[in-house]
């Protein structure tokens, strides 16, 4: 696994929801980063309600990942079963904003999204069985 997770302080926090807020939607501050220095890739959860039962007035969560400088958008609905410590995820990305100048590279973007998750899915439930991800259009700007 690439992406490892790093606990943020409360002043690296609010400069990451400044920053990113820009381009995303941050309904909080993120508590942590998970960091592929690999890849130079860092992906964040930004805070919603993706997790609970899905309904029309409820939010999803909100993601970024940083990717060769770039914020990537992306929001969506997670539906986890979990039983003791081990989790069956599967994720539906409702919405997916990149810039242009990384149009062509969308199958490298899904796989460090894909990686990214995985890593958040393995730091909150411990185990993860499996993890499907429904991805949309990508939408440019």
């Amino acid at each position: 696994m690439s992406f490892e997770p790093e606990q943020l302080t409360e002043e690296q926090s609010k400069e990451v929801a400044n920053w990113i807020s820009k381009s995303q939607m941050v309904l909080c501050k993120p508590l942590y980063r998970f960091v592929d220095r690999t890849h130079g890739s860092v992906f964040f959860d930004l805070g919603g309600r993706g997790s609970f039962p899905r309904e029309p007035e409820t939010p999803p969560t909100y993601y970024a990942l940083i990717w060769q400088d770039q914020v990537i958008a992306f929001e969506g609905y997670e539906q986890p079963h979990v039983e003791d410590d081990q989790a069956d995820v599967d994720v539906d990305i409702s919405a997916m904003r990149m810039p242009r100048l990384l149009e062509g590279n969308e199958g490298e973007i899904k796989q460090a999204i894909e990686d990214a998750l995985t890593a958040y899915w393995l730091h909150r439930k411990g185990q993860l069985l499996r993890l499907r991800i429904a991805f949309p259009k990508i939408k440019t700007y």
